[in-house]
């Protein structure tokens, strides 16, 4: 059975387009080697990432990627076995929100933007985030 997890975080200093880019080629080709799927979706520095295969090498992968200095509060908001992977057509899907004035990304900043009492993300804002971002990479590869 597949698992996923999700988590958000922040970059310790925004992203130019051409980091963006090179984070991405180095991800892609990682997590083929690794048979993992997921979406990045970044807005001004707060990054949300799905990670999505067997669940000791996606554990053992985002282990990895919160020990990555290139950001911090590295937060778990959403984890467990699926029946099925969410993003199985990408190694690592993306979108970029900064400049984008859709619907989806209002909802991106509102999701980024909230916070419980113990700072912590909705999980369950989190996870319909995730099935918009999942429909958006569809509408707009």
């Amino acid at each position: 059975m597949p698992y996923d997890l999700t988590y958000v975080s922040r970059a310790t200093t925004p992203l130019t387009p051409a980091q963006l880019a090179d984070l991405l080629r180095v991800c892609r080709a990682h997590n083929e080697e690794l048979g993992v799927t997921g979406a990045l979706l970044y807005e001004g520095g707060h990054i949300m990432q799905v990670l999505e295969g067997d669940q000791p090498t996606v554990e053992a992968l985002y282990e990895v990627i919160a020990q990555d200095p290139r950001h911090r509060e590295v937060a778990v908001v959403a984890a467990g076995p699926v029946s099925r992977r969410q993003f199985a057509d990408w190694s690592m899907g993306f979108r970029d929100l900064s400049t984008d004035r859709s619907e989806f990304a209002q909802d991106a900043r509102a999701f980024f933007a909230s916070r419980t009492l113990l700072g912590e993300r909705r999980p369950s804002a989190a996870q319909r985030l995730v099935l918009a971002l999942r429909h958006s990479l569809v509408a707009f590869p």
